[in-house]
């Protein structure tokens, strides 16, 4: 059941250009939505399910993004695999991005992923992989490493096919050579 207020808030995001919720509160707009460059989505995150845990807005007709999306943490501090899906929408009735997205920093080692912010509407939170020898960055190393590193094999910093992820042995030395080969044998199939 759609609160009242919700219709009213979105209505007058015409107006004043600001989509502010109560912590948990969903939003949902059951016509076409533009969000132009001067409008701010502010999505609060004060655990980890939408129900009482965080804003989510729900656009039944096309969804035009632009402006701010500030997402902030309301006494909640995000964990390794949390997923927030802070915008539905169908992802064909989608267009523009936000021009600026601003998220909080999170604790330790922890990040943020918006790779999927524009498709499924989803930030989620992730530790990045800490390999040296995982050139690619799918926190594995393997032949896909090896063919990168082969790629720029030989080159030195700043020239022709240089390729500084492939410089691993540390300190780095500016050259892509033996060592750095080693290093990825190291690791080989961690």
């Amino acid at each position: 059941m759609k609160k009242k207020r919700d219709k009213i808030l979105v209505w007058l995001v015409g107006l004043l250009g600001v989509v502010t919720a109560a912590r948990g509160d969903v939003i949902v707009f059951e016509g076409n939505m533009t969000l132009a460059a001067t409008s701010h989505l502010d999505i609060a995150i004060s655990g980890p399910t939408v129900e009482g845990g965080y804003n989510r807005l729900e656009v039944m007709g096309d969804l035009t993004l632009g402006g701010v999306l500030n997402v902030s943490l309301a006494g909640y501090s995000p964990v390794e695999g949390d997923v927030f899906d802070i915008l539905d929408f169908d992802v064909e009735r989608l267009s523009g991005e936000f021009q600026e997205v601003n998220l909080p920093v999170l604790t330790g080692d922890l990040l943020w992923d918006i790779s999927e912010l524009y498709v499924s509407g989803e930030l989620s939170v992730y530790v990045p992989c800490m390999n040296p020898g995982d050139i690619t960055g799918d926190c594995f190393v393997q032949l896909e490493d090896l063919a990168a590193m082969a790629a720029a094999w030989q080159t030195v910093a700043g020239g022709v096919g240089w390729d500084e992820r492939c410089d691993i042995y540390m300190p780095a030395d500016g050259v892509v050579d033996m060592d750095d080969l080693a290093q990825l044998a190291w690791w080989w199939l961690e």
